[in-house]
């Protein structure tokens, strides 16, 4: 009886002892999330901030061939508050296209922290390319018409 009542502790220890690890293995991938989600995309893009005008934007940043290439392609939205930044190595008249897309968007072309190129209200259909008329050294795409809900314009500053 003794060595019954003996196991039976044992293994509530063990039992117990099972249960917090679960629980501080579960409380760690929570915290890593919460702390990493404001730093990387669920794609694995790194998020900064970007200020338009008076609107804050968490842009997921690009700046590799493929992450470039793909941009937003087969997403099927993009939050309110959400946006993409190409970071280009150099500046240029770098061109864009619409291939598998599926939102329409606002196209800002950006040199120097300053807007110097707007294309807005993309359609996903699109099948052309879109070249700014300057170069740039970065590009910002935005969910369409909310360039000029925010009352944008060529020349403004951008917060990167």
């Amino acid at each position: 009886m003794m060595t019954e009542t003996f196991k039976f502790k044992e293994n509530m220890i063990g039992s117990k002892k099972t249960t917090i690890a679960a629980v501080c293995v579960a409380i760690t991938v929570f915290a890593l999330g919460y702390f990493l989600s404001d730093k990387y995309s669920i794609q694995g893009n790194r998020i900064v901030k970007v200020k338009l005008g008076d609107t804050f934007f968490k842009a997921e940043a690009v700046s590799s061939g493929d992450k470039l290439a793909k941009g937003l392609g087969g997403r099927k939205e993009l939050c309110e508050s959400c946006a993409m930044l190409f970071e280009f190595q150099n500046s240029g008249k770098h061109a864009f296209w619409m291939k598998g897309m599926e939102i329409a968007i606002d196209i800002i072309w950006i040199s120097g922290r300053r807007i110097v190129h707007v294309e807005k209200n993309i359609q996903s259909d699109f099948s052309g390319t879109l070249t700014p008329v300057s170069d740039a050294d970065a590009v910002l795409e935005i969910n369409a018409g909310k360039f000029n809900e925010m009352g944008l314009e060529v020349g403004d500053m951008v917060e990167l």
